[in-house]
């Protein structure tokens, strides 16, 4: 089952403040390695009418889908 964005609220909600100010990370199980968000472009909105490298390619993701580039 997928994690879906209302859970991952709650996940944030239940760590320490001083937690929330860490690099957000994603551990990669297939690599056993982990991996910082791109920082110029953390968290980006499917946009149809705006096809640029961050977008997925049509069909993906339906638009306004976010997602997070690594």
């Amino acid at each position: 089952m997928a994690l879906t964005y209302r859970e991952l609220i709650e996940n944030l909600k239940s760590l320490p403040d001083e937690r929330l100010d860490d690099n957000v990370t994603i551990f990669v199980s297939g690599t056993a390695e982990f991996y910082p968000l791109v920082e110029d472009y953390p968290f980006v909105v499917t946009d149809s009418e705006i096809q640029n490298e961050f977008t997925p390619g049509s069909g993906v993701l339906d638009d306004g889908h976010p997602y997070l580039v690594i």
